[in-house]
């Protein structure tokens, strides 16, 4: 499955309707007060409306500005860009295959 375009962080609507989308199934999603985030299992990845995004995993946390965001369901990854850098968050293996088993929700 193709990566789908990129979503302007001015099309707010959009990124949220693509966040709950891709993380579906994945852990906890939740949206509210210009943020959408996700966690599971000591990952996790984060959006603001006002372009800061932050990413987590048991090694490393990532605060990141962007402007546009690319969700590939085929690689299960996210994509972040301000224009001159790019950040990719990877949705570990363990999570994609238990994807909607009861313990993630």
């Amino acid at each position: 499955m193709p990566a789908s375009p990129s979503i302007e962080r001015s099309d707010w609507d959009s990124v949220v309707s693509s966040f709950e989308h891709f993380f579906a199934g994945l852990g906890t999603v939740e949206i509210g007060d210009g943020r959408a985030s996700f966690s599971a299992e000591g990952t996790g990845f984060e959006l603001a409306r006002d372009g800061t995004s932050r990413s987590f995993m048991p090694l490393h946390d990532s605060y990141l500005v962007w402007d546009r965001v690319t969700f590939d369901e085929g690689e299960m990854t996210v994509d972040v860009t301000d224009g001159r850098s790019r950040y990719r968050y990877r949705v570990p293996e363990t999570l994609i295959a238990r994807r909607g088993s009861p313990e993630l929700r």
